[in-house]
């Protein structure tokens, strides 16, 4: 839009200074020539005298025709220099309304932009449905310039790039190939290494809107401006252009409008391709497990309540399985994380494999997976159940050492309404009948009789009371477990332990309800009661021993709950050194990036960090090189084996006794359970103790 000749001032300036000196000009000349001709009547006047009186006047006409032949030239003069001023200002005056005109095309462009860019609305319709929304946008565009086609390229999920072709006229195949050739050396000069483009699959994807002439004429050239749209997100960014055929070269103005049109489509197109992915992604993975693509527990339980309506209303009944994997831990712990999401990944394939399309698949957490078998009877669930069960254990697994392992999974089995009438009495009640199934020796499918279903519901309910009343009565309490210094054989540290007082003030262990509290989700509240006990109590028996407390995967990845320990440590005034985190090699061995920032914080906090159940999984020295562990608490069942006295035992045990001694790290022995096995403890030199040959966990420091 911008004109340097249309500059109003400056304009304005040179016409008032030329119209000035052509009106001074008039106004000088115009008092020479009133001059001149005063001059020119007085002497005819005494010329007419003398002409009466017959004098001489031969020298008097003289001087007349000298002073005409002045006026004359003056006359000559001045009607060149105004033509030429005139003519110039005509000139000036001219492009000033070439100018104007100029201005008033552009602005009538810049009319129609902007009632363009006011239909540019980013609503969630719009960005779903955004190849809609570019036609309609692309057809506003065309009525401001009539361009040939426009296109973008973006990523698909299937690692391909979308090459979507809006074509405004129809082109013939040669133009239609043409045009993807000169797309694809488009696409090449965005690429920093151009033949990696050739490695990209590319497909094209031609959209027809022909709302202009028709068939494409036959045009030599093709002219392509493109933009890139580029996020930091990888994945997002994408490649737009648009362009016409031509045979004359193409001038600036029209350059400039294709780019402010291709301005316009990368804000539509591109902010809506982007923001449909995110979205895309955001709603599949709020109801999908990220690892294995089925349901999770929120979908799951959607569609639980809705099947559960439905058969209200049509009067008939379903099946509702659960399915826990039988050793999964083994599986995890000795092959570690990669190869058992990989086997969480072949349960849910198999599940799939097996069901109907309509059954809902989902994963609940872990290795628990649950089905809703629609329209299903309770003898009919049983048959798909039993099917199942087979089909995972006849599917043979290669571990990374080469061993071929089934899946073996214990199933619990409901019906409804037969076992609940709501959704959350089914849940309890298969809940139970999935742990009768693994009571029963595994790999197996359990049907609760009504007995058992009556006998569940109680001890559920019983439970979820307990645990409940016990949050609200402030009932959760710290006990302690010494831990020793087997060398001083004194107490060096204890460690924290909840502990449930019920209303007759007996003391519940922590196996009896942790489950449960999980299940319901208080197991952060019984956490957050008992440390915070805990420290004030270290607090108020001046008790300066170590104390390890044991922080979960799940308050691993809460942020919140680490500044929970840290504020709570200030607040009782506890020296941060004296507070051990401990968190589970398992646990470590997870996301060893987000494991190392929320170390990096447990250190810079001053707390000391203790690897808890150190050798039961894979590559556990691999993940010791990047741990800043101080502690390391080897695992029990290490510890137990070496009252067998297998030499193996001794050697695995004295081997992390070893490298900890390098690497300037303590040991602690757990499940020390008899003299011999302190001995031996003593014996390779760990320095300290844990068991219940030891100490048992009481209720204060001693």
């Amino acid at each position: 839009m911008k004109d340097e000749n249309l500059n109003f001032s400056t304009l304005r300036c040179q016409l008032s200074r030329d119209d000035g000196t052509v009106l001074e000009s008039l106004i000088r000349e115009s008092f020479l020539i009133e001059g001149i001709d005063i001059s020119i009547r007085n002497f005819t006047h005494e010329l007419t005298e003398k002409v009466k009186r017959n004098d001489d006047i031969a020298e008097d006409l003289n001087i007349l025709v000298e002073l005409t032949r002045i006026l004359l030239g003056f006359i000559a003069k001045s009607v060149d220099s105004n033509e030429k001023l005139i003519m110039q200002s005509l000139f000036r005056s001219l492009r000033v309304v070439d100018a104007l005109e100029k201005s008033s095309v552009d602005t009538e462009l810049l009319e129609k932009f902007t009632q363009v860019l006011t239909k540019i609305v980013l609503s969630r319709d719009n960005v779903i449905k955004w190849e809609k929304r570019s036609e309609e946008i692309l057809k506003e565009l065309y009525g401001i310039y009539p361009f040939d086609f426009f296109f973008n390229i973006f990523e698909s999920k299937d690692k391909v790039l979308d090459a979507y072709m809006f074509l405004m006229n129809e082109p013939d195949e040669k133009q239609l190939a043409d045009l993807k050739s000169e797309i694809h050396d488009e696409v090449k000069k965005c690429f920093e290494i151009s033949d990696i483009l050739d490695t990209i699959p590319m497909e094209f994807i031609p959209v027809p809107i022909f709302i202009g002439k028709g068939k494409t004429e036959f045009k030599e050239h093709i002219m392509i401006h493109s933009h890139e749209y580029l996020t930091e997100t990888p994945g997002i960014g994408g490649i737009l252009g648009m362009g016409v055929f031509h045979q004359d070269e193409m001038n600036k103005r029209d350059m400039d409008i294709i780019d402010s049109l291709v301005s316009i489509m990368t804000m539509v197109t591109g902010s809506a391709r982007a923001l449909s992915k995110a979205i895309n992604e955001l709603e599949f993975f709020a109801g999908h497990d990220p690892l294995t693509g089925l349901y999770n527990r929120r979908m799951f339980e959607h569609f639980l309540d809705y099947e559960i309506a439905r058969v209200k209303r049509k009067n008939y009944t379903f099946s509702l399985m659960m399915q826990d994997l039988d050793d999964f831990k083994y599986v995890n712990d000795n092959y570690g994380h990669p190869f058992g999401d990989l086997f969480l990944k072949e349960v849910a394939n198999t599940l799939q494999e097996h069901l109907r399309d309509g059954d809902v698949v989902a994963r609940l957490g872990g290795d628990e997976f649950a089905v809703i078998l629609s329209e299903t009877d309770i003898s009919k669930g049983k048959a798909v159940a039993e099917k199942l069960r087979q089909a995972f254990e006849h599917k043979k697994i290669e571990t990374p050492d080469k061993k071929i392992i089934p899946i073996k999974a214990s199933i619990g089995l409901v019906e409804f309404p037969t076992h609940g009438s709501t959704a959350e009495e089914l849940m309890v009640v298969v809940d139970a009948a999935l742990y009768n199934a693994k009571e029963l020796g595994k790999n197996k499918v359990f049907v609760p009789t009504d007995t058992e279903i009556k006998q569940s519901l109680r001890e559920q309910t019983e439970k979820f009371n307990l645990l409940q009343d016990a949050i609200e009565d402030d009932r959760f309490v710290p006990y302690y477990q010494p831990i020793f210094d087997v060398a001083t054989n004194k107490i060096a540290a204890f460690e924290v332990l909840a502990r449930l007082i019920d209303k007759d003030g007996n003391v519940i262990p922590a196996y009896k309800f942790i489950d449960m509290a999980e299940r319901i989700g208080k197991i952060f509240d019984i956490d957050r009661m008992v440390i915070r006990k805990a420290f004030r109590n270290k607090k108020l028996k001046n008790n300066h021993n170590y104390l390890f407390v044991n922080i979960s995967g799940k308050e691993l990845k809460d942020r919140t709950f680490l500044e929970f320990v840290i504020e709570e440590a200030k607040r009782a005034e506890l020296d941060s050194s004296e507070i051990v985190i401990e968190i589970t090699e398992r646990e470590a061995a997870g996301d060893l990036t987000k494991i190392q920032e929320f170390l990096q914080i447990v250190i810079s906090n001053g707390f000391k960090l203790a690897i808890d159940d150190f050798g039961s999984g894979y590559s556990s020295f691999y993940y010791l090189k990047y741990l800043p562990a101080n502690f390391l608490k080897i695992d029990g069942e290490f510890i137990k084996e070496l009252a067998t006295e297998d030499p193996r035992d001794y050697a695995f045990v004295e081997s992390i006794q070893t490298l900890c001694k390098k690497l300037n790290i303590l040991t602690v022995a757990e499940f020390v359970e008899s003299s011999r096995i302190l001995e031996i403890v003593a014996e390779i030199g760990i320095t300290y103790g844990q068991g219940f040959h030891i100490g048992m966990p009481h209720s204060d420091f001693v």
